[in-house]
């Protein structure tokens, strides 16, 4: 499928859950893979497939991952609490 995607003139992202391990793959694979695969992806990072390929790329990409979760989960707990303290005030209406 990648060689038709190539043929077309098209590059693919992959991504998915990278891993150390599949790193060491794409690593080992470089020169196979030609230009078909033009950056690889976490769900919040997209890196050209040489920087994401660079020695602690993935983890400063699931880092930054981390950061973003625990700052929606944040702000998330934070709305939760003030649509709670909205419920109580019209509950104490009737």
């Amino acid at each position: 499928m990648s060689c038709e995607i190539e043929s077309s003139g098209l590059t693919l992202t992959v991504g998915g859950s990278l891993t150390t391990e599949s790193i060491s793959l794409f690593q080992s694979y470089k020169n196979k893979l030609g230009g078909r695969v033009s950056s690889l992806e976490t769900r919040k990072v997209i890196l050209p497939i040489e920087k994401m390929l660079e020695q602690g790329a993935l983890s400063e990409s699931l880092y930054l991952e981390e950061l973003c979760l625990r700052y929606k989960l944040e702000c998330e707990t934070w709305l939760a609490q003030v649509d709670q303290q909205r419920l109580a005030k019209l509950k104490m209406r009737l």
